[in-house]
This record gives C-alpha cells, structure tokens and sequence, in this order.
C-alpha cells in the first residue's frame, strides 16, 4: 500500500505541475501499472496459496477437538427496516485438543458469517506432530487451495494479457 500511495501521490504531484509531455508519458503507463497490480495480486495469492499449502502438508496426526468458546468481531454496524442498528459479527471457534499430554487451544485467522459449530461440538482436525499449534481441519485443505489457485491464475492471466492488449493496441 505505501508504494501504491507513493505512486499515487506522484502521479498527481506530476499531473498538477509537470509539463505536458512527461504527463502525456505518466498517462501512456496508467494501463500498465493498473494491470501490473492486478498480476502482483493474482501472483501474491499464488505464493499465500502455496505456502499454506506447505505448511499445511505437515498436519499428518489426527486428533479429535471441542469447540470452547466462538470467538467474535464486528464487522459493520447497518440499519435495519425499522431504524434499528444492528452490529454485525463474523465468527471463528476456538478449539481444543490433547496430544502428547498437553493441551492446546488454537483459532482459524478466518473468520465467518455463521458458525459452523456452536461451543461444545467436536471435530476431527490434524495437526503438525511437530509443531501441535499448527493445524488443518478435515477436508478443508483442499477446497480453499483450489479456489484461491483459480483465483491467482486468473489475475495472472488477465493481467498479462491485458498487458499483451494494451501494447497491441498502442
């Protein structure tokens, strides 16, 4: 973000006292530069994707856990039909599990609209026999790794061939 508000400030810096052929040259790269930030996304979601994936390729034990707690934060107040406020919250559970005769308590960083467990449930999560507080749930792996791979792909692809466009094109 700090590169994008640098380039940014430039760019106006450039279109309100430059003189007409260097702000003629900043226009002729407003293309590129969008569609190049379009591809460091695409291939920054590639790189999180594969990472995740590494990372979670260690979570081998199978381990039982138990919702303790819903762990909560606002994301938005809005008004409702009768000029109510309503807070909105996403959730994640806080889980709890045994191994080697420790206990661990662990949390997704992603957070929901709904709970898909209420405190109290159970569910079977794998962990990195290594390194416990490192986990994956059942079948999660796989769902979000391909999604977020298509999405990176996508970004990539539109980016450079919008890229190949715009030079065709110019």
């Amino acid at each position: 973000f700090l590169i994008v508000g640098a380039g940014v400030a430039g760019w106006g810096l450039v279109m309100q006292f430059g003189n007409k052929e260097l702000q003629k040259q900043f226009m002729g790269l407003i293309p590129y530069l969008g569609l190049g930030l379009f591809g460091v996304v695409g291939a920054l979601s590639l790189l999180n994707t594969v990472a995740r994936q590494k990372r979670e390729e260690k979570c081998t034990q199978l381990v039982t856990a138990t919702c303790i707690k819903i762990r909560k934060k606002m994301t938005q107040t809005t008004t409702n039909g009768a000029g109510e406020k309503e807070i909105r919250h996403l959730v994640s559970p806080v889980l709890r599990y045994s191994y080697n005769g420790k206990n661990y308590e662990v949390c997704h960083d992603t957070f929901t609209r709904t709970a898909a467990m209420q405190v109290g449930d159970s569910c079977y999560v794998y962990i990195n026999p290594e390194k416990p507080k490192i986990f994956r749930e059942e079948g999660e792996t796989a769902r979000l790794n391909g999604m977020e791979l298509a999405i990176g792909v996508i970004f990539l692809v539109v980016s450079i061939g919008g890229i190949l466009l715009v030079r065709m094109l110019g």
